[in-house]
């Protein structure tokens, strides 16, 4: 790092080092990573600066793409990395190509074979074009695109149709951004771990700029008094969702357009494993969906667990897009799995000859499934609240820290304006089946 002027190597940097020569390493566990860091605290200056001049250097003949979310921002990456390239490539052995030099493209040569660095915007066609380092570099430009929908999922899209494809068999790619919504980049790469194999699971690798114990991540550039002052201006504005995206990696969506307040949903509603004690009731809420699309619903599976305290203990959480035929299958295990004292399914429509599908499979195998069949005519947002809100309050419920358990918890937190709400009615299907299983008996 001599070259570099000024070079600064805080710790958190020297971490992103340690975990960037390990995924270039043959018995690398991950090969995929996303970096979640603090704004201004020196992630672009790595990632998109000092780690592919590195690798250009150590690794002649592989190929370097650099995404960012506009075509103008990569173009200055390449730009930089030129200008490092003809002042000192002449001391590392690799050279500037005067022939092959746009504003997105170089080729390196010199000691070995020929490298190739293409810098690309958000959406940008890279057809054509193959690498062995793939790195994105906070692929969402403002807040307000992290709260549209349409950008996210369009992004989502090229980055899988596009970007990834990209990459060779033994290539290793890297997300590095601030987080700004749970769906945004990151999170929606994350959420794909559970269905994946290990080879292509996304590691996550967290610096929040205020770790656990109050210490700074950077304090020589960031002392805790000024982060401190940061946040509280922030919560000033109404606005502390913001610090905690963009400064603790703990993305979360507006609050104001959300109906639970944040001390409604707190972390610590996620355990890690079940009381060993009595329980009342355990009990299956669905919530079934349209189909496994990418615009459709969710389908919701909540195991509930429920004592005698009258806390509602979410033990399993399945939210995915199930194809139709799969999900009275799905359910009929967990009720195998669990024995639950009573199930309730959502039965407008189509949902009811699920109901009944269930019932069926598990009459089949000799198994009890007392299936309360729940007909929607309410407003759901209203019927939420109602159902919800008091035990949110008095902390009454708590969800096993799972990738379903996330994803309910988030869903919560942006209720009722976020895209997906079919965990919270799930959740409230289940607050309807305590009531039932108190004062009726199933209705099928």
């Amino acid at each position: 790092m001599q070259f570099i002027h000024e070079f600064e190597f805080p710790k958190h940097v020297q971490q992103f080092q340690r975990e960037c020569l390990l995924m270039l390493t043959k018995s690398a566990p991950y090969r995929r990573a996303v970096v979640e860091v603090p704004v201004r605290h020196g992630k672009s200056f790595w990632f998109s600066y000092i780690f592919p001049i590195w690798y250009l250097i150590t690794h002649p003949g592989r190929d370097v793409i650099i995404t960012a979310h506009t075509a103008e921002l990569a173009s200055d990456f390449v730009s930089r990395i030129r200008t490092f390239f003809w002042d000192f490539g002449r001391y590392v052995g690799r050279t500037l190509d005067p022939n092959k030099q746009t504003c997105t493209h170089l080729r390196i040569i010199g000691v070995g074979k020929p490298s190739n660095l293409y810098g690309i915007g958000r959406e940008g066609s890279i057809a054509g074009r193959g690498c062995s380092l793939l790195i994105a570099d906070d692929l969402i430009r403002t807040q307000a695109e992290a709260a549209s929908e349409t950008v996210r999922k369009n992004i989502f899209t090229w980055w899988m149709a596009e970007a990834i494809t990209r990459l060779e068999p033994d290539g290793v790619a890297v997300v590095v951004m601030s987080r700004r919504h749970p769906d945004d980049l990151s999170g929606s790469l994350l959420n794909q771990n559970s269905y994946l194999p290990p080879a292509q699971q996304w590691r996550r690798i967290r610096f929040p700029a205020i770790d656990d114990q109050g210490n700074a991540l950077w304090p020589e550039r960031f002392s805790i008094k000024r982060l401190e002052a940061i946040k509280r201006e922030f919560e000033l504005s109404g606005r502390s969702y913001l610090f905690d995206s963009l400064y603790q990696q703990n993305p979360r969506s507006d609050p104001s357009a959300c109906l639970w307040p944040d001390e409604y949903l707190p972390e610590s509603m996620l355990y890690e494993k079940l009381p060993n004690q009595d329980y009342r009731f355990r009990l299956i809420a669905v919530d079934p969906s349209c189909g496994k699309t990418d615009t459709s619903d969710y389908a919701a599976i909540l195991v509930c667990y429920v004592d005698y305290d009258g806390v509602i203990w979410v033990e399993d959480a399945i939210i995915d897009r199930i194809p139709l035929p799969q999900i009275p299958m799905s359910v009929k295990l967990k009720i195998q799995k669990h024995m639950p004292h009573g199930i309730m399914m959502e039965a407008n429509g189509f949902a009811e000859q699920l109901a009944d599908d269930v019932i069926t499979l598990c009459n089949m195998d000799g198994m009890s499934c007392p299936m309360w069949k729940y007909k929607s005519t309410d407003n759901k947002t209203v019927r939420c609240n109602v159902d919800l809100s008091p035990l949110l309050a008095q902390h009454r419920i708590r969800i096993r820290n799972s990738i379903g358990g996330k994803l309910l918890l988030n869903q919560l937190r942006e209720f009722p304006s976020g895209a997906y709400d079919d965990g919270v009615d799930a959740l409230s299907l289940a607050t309807q089946l305590i009531n039932k299983m108190l004062m009726e008996k199933p209705n099928a």
